[in-house]
């Protein structure tokens, strides 16, 4: 009993620990990715570009941002699923 409170306790519980550190990580990484890249993005134009950003530039370019914001999230399931499908037909 005293070696099962043991792995429980020592092996078991820092896993989990690690684990949801680790996640937290995932979470907050995948949260602020889009933010991240609109912001870099848009100092990317502001320094290599004369022209000003205006209004007419940056709606547009958020509302593509939205856009991208779905199929972006899907991808890592479709490479992840992709080769429980077989070979491609295509190939």
């Amino acid at each position: 009993m005293k070696r099962l409170r043991h792995i429980r306790n020592d092996n078991e519980l820092r896993t989990l620990r690690k684990m949801g550190a680790m996640q937290a990580v995932s979470n907050m990484t995948w949260s602020t990715s889009p933010f991240l890249v609109s912001c870099s993005t848009f100092a990317i134009f502001v320094l290599t570009h004369k022209e000003p950003l205006t209004t007419e530039i940056v709606w547009p370019a958020l509302a593509l941002f939205n856009l991208l914001t779905f199929p972006l999230s899907v991808l890592p399931n479709v490479v992840t699923c992709s080769p429980a499908l077989g070979p491609c037909p295509l190939c």
